[in-house]
């Protein structure tokens, strides 16, 4: 289900909550970044406070929020009682496929957030978006991401190696088409 309450994107189910982020979630998304198992398997990471404050500011004023045709979402996960899992994303990209990610606070794994917000971000690619294919990328350690990936309908279709913060890694590619999913 979508819901825009005022100017700020959402999308929820029983599970999550997929939304804009809002002033209010600052300080529960530095508590997020300082988490440190939840760098194991990212391409990235933010090093500090002053690094995670810095980065929310840059999502919260991002000018893609207010883009009557909006291409990227930077999302925060929470659940419907407002407790703050972490971040997520999704990307029309210019060569008019989707991309999505997730990542979660290690106290929130386990628990079925991601394969909610992996279902809301699919749904939303393929029937407000209408791309006809998305993508999300995982490492290859990261089980537990590969077992989401798989068990949402997308298929590992290419191994890729990225630069990362611990230097050039391995990516694995998953990809599901929009007729696939949408018979599934």
């Amino acid at each position: 289900m979508i819901d825009a309450p005022g100017d700020r994107f959402e999308l929820l189910n029983d599970l999550v909550v997929l939304r804009d982020f809002v002033p209010g979630d600052r300080s529960a998304f530095v508590e997020w970044a300082a988490d440190e198992s939840i760098y194991t398997h990212m391409a990235w990471r933010l090093d500090g406070a002053a690094a995670a404050v810095a980065e929310f500011e840059r999502v919260l004023s991002h000018p893609e929020r207010t883009n009557p045709a909006r291409r990227h979402w930077y999302l925060a996960v929470t659940t419907p009682a407002g407790d703050f899992c972490g971040i997520t994303g999704f990307d029309h990209r210019r060569d008019g496929l989707g991309e999505f990610g997730w990542y979660l606070s290690s106290r929130h794994w386990g628990h079925g957030y991601a394969t909610a917000a992996t279902s809301l971000l699919l749904g939303f690619g393929f029937r407000t978006v209408g791309v006809p294919a998305i993508t999300a990328t995982c490492d290859p350690d990261n089980a537990a991401s590969r077992r989401v990936l798989e068990k949402s309908g997308l298929q590992h279709v290419a191994d890729e190696t990225v630069d990362t913060w611990r230097g050039v890694r391995p990516r694995l590619r998953f990809r599901v088409a929009a007729g696939d999913y949408l018979r599934a």
